[in-house]
């Protein structure tokens, strides 16, 4: 009661927070309210704020976890009326909460298994509304019996699995699993099983194919789960799971046993091409998609932590996307460059022509990435200046350049692209721009970590982008042949550098000239 009066009915405690000891913890209690039944009966229940200092770190100062704590006065006690006698009271070993979403029944954890969690919502205690937890309370969460009936179970699961690497790594995951499986009760271990089949099967690709001894310990675990006398279906999921896969890696196909259409025949390409005008508009615009697609399929999702593409200290991370950056950039400046290097006026024509009818095949083929890099390297500033040249070219080409200005504008974070590759069928190279942009913002806008915490919320929004770009890569593949001679026909062609670039614009077109004076 906050009211210090001299009444006797009346339980006094401290304005300010004061310790009680009993058997179980040490807990802080400040700001009760009671009512005058539970006066009457001696039984005294509040809402308390309750801090657990030894289960803080710095950062989690002033966190507070509302709960109901009932104080039980021993039988023929009298009324308490001082502060010193707060010390003699003993907490119930039972302490409900508020609701039944909360952190002593969440997911079926007990209370030290989920006490280090920081919600982004106390209200609604769900796996998408985690904002933060240690590494081993994530591994709790996604381990717990309960968890698989939850609806974001699965979403929660492969946020962990897509970016654990940011702040762990294989090696401490597949430990920190098997170490608890043989530790813990059987319908944990069953909800273990379900766990590392989600990691296996669907991260397979990117954890276990490429690392030798992650997929050896693998096979050790489940030889083990194979002794054991009481096979759950769980079990025996994840068992036949591994086994499947370990037939097909001694198939004589290897583990990338695919039943696919043979590819087409190589097309018909005349053997000696005096340059790259002599290719067919489609066969560039293939062996560009394939270009495109070989690197698009091995980029991993951790190449995307940490902005580590970006950064000389952490680019080992991220091979495959910076690949991939160089590509873009490389197709890039050859567009330039082919346009500027054409110094006769109706060659020149000619020549953006053909590049506007290879961007045709390449928004037929959805590859939206090097369609992204010929119209950038159409809109650099030594190209858009070329306004006589761009005005000869046809009315068909002058639309579709249009046309791919609306959808490929930056404008609302590039809403109009994110909603066609929304409905895109594979196969499709997604532009790489758009996603590296939300990461850079999402990386930029959150920490890591909080404390000793991984912010998972930050984990969500990688993910999400993360997924979107990558979701194309397991779907129907490309199935285009490289044309090896085509491809060195591209290699030959030499880039200029930006400073080459703006000085043969200025030779096809000079600042004022006229069209009547080009020739």
């Amino acid at each position: 009661n906050n009211n210090n009066n001299n009444n006797n009915n009346n339980l006094l405690l401290p304005p300010s927070p004061t310790t009680i000891s009993n058997n179980l913890s040490t807990l802080q209690i400040s700001d009760s309210t009671l009512t005058e039944a539970h006066k009457s009966k001696r039984l005294y229940q509040g809402a308390f704020n309750l801090l657990s200092p030894d289960n803080l770190n710095k950062e989690q100062k002033g966190l507070r976890l509302s709960t109901q704590i009932t104080i039980s006065v021993p039988s023929g006690a009298q009324p308490l009326a001082s502060q010193s006698a707060v010390n003699e009271l003993t907490l119930s070993t039972e302490i409900p909460t508020k609701s039944s979403e909360n952190l002593t029944t969440f997911l079926g954890l007990d209370e030290s298994e989920i006490s280090n969690i920081i919600w982004r919502n106390e209200d609604n205690r769900t796996l998408s509304n985690i904002k933060a937890a240690e590494l081993n309370t994530l591994l709790d969460i996604i381990t717990a019996p309960e968890s698989s009936t939850q609806k974001d179970y699965l979403y929660f699961t492969r946020v962990f699995f897509t970016t654990y690497r940011a702040f762990s790594n294989q090696d401490e995951v597949f430990s920190k699993l098997t170490e608890k499986y043989f530790q813990i009760n059987e319908p944990r271990k069953k909800a273990i099983c379900v766990c590392m089949k989600i990691w296996f099967t669907e991260f397979y690709e990117y954890d276990f194919s490429r690392e030798v001894n992650l997929w050896n310990r693998m096979k050790v675990f489940i030889e083990k789960l194979q002794l054991e006398q009481t096979i759950s279906p769980e079990k025996k999921s994840l068992i036949d799971a591994v086994i499947e896969n370990l037939e097909q890696r001694k198939s004589l196909l290897g583990e990338a046993l695919r039943l696919q259409p043979q590819p087409p025949k190589l097309p018909s390409i005349p053997i000696d091409l005096a340059t790259w005008m002599d290719i067919p508009d489609e066969e560039l615009a293939r062996q560009i998609t394939m270009n495109h697609y070989l690197i698009y399929v091995e980029i991993k999702p951790w190449e995307f932590q940490r902005l580590s593409w970006s950064k000389d200290n952490l680019k080992h991370l991220s091979p495959n996307l910076r690949e991939a950056i160089i590509l873009f950039n490389k197709l890039s400046h050859l567009i330039t460059t082919l346009i500027v290097t054409q110094h006769k006026f109706k060659e020149r024509i000619k020549v953006v022509e053909k590049i506007i009818q290879i961007a045709k095949f390449l928004h037929k083929f959805n590859n939206f990435n090097a369609l992204m890099a010929i119209f950038a390297g159409i809109n650099t500033s030594a190209v858009f200046r070329l306004k006589h040249t761009f005005g000869e070219i046809s009315k068909g080409s002058s639309k579709f350049l249009r046309e791919l200005g609306t959808i490929l504008s930056n404008e609302n974070s590039f809403r109009t692209l994110r909603n066609i590759l929304e409905e895109t069928k594979s196969p499709c190279i997604p532009f790489l721009g758009v996603y590296l942009t939300d990461l850079t913002f999402v990386e930029e806008g959150n920490q890591e970590m909080i404390g000793n915490f991984v912010n998972m919320r930050k984990k969500m929004l990688e993910y999400d982008s993360i997924k979107q770009f990558l979701k194309f890569q397991t779907d129907e593949a490309y199935m285009f042949q490289i044309v090896p001679k085509i491809q060195r026909k591209l290699e030959a062609i030499p880039i200029l550098t930006d400073q080459e670039i703006f000085e043969n614009s200025l030779i096809c077109e000079p600042r004022g000239t006229k069209k009547r004076d080009l020739q």
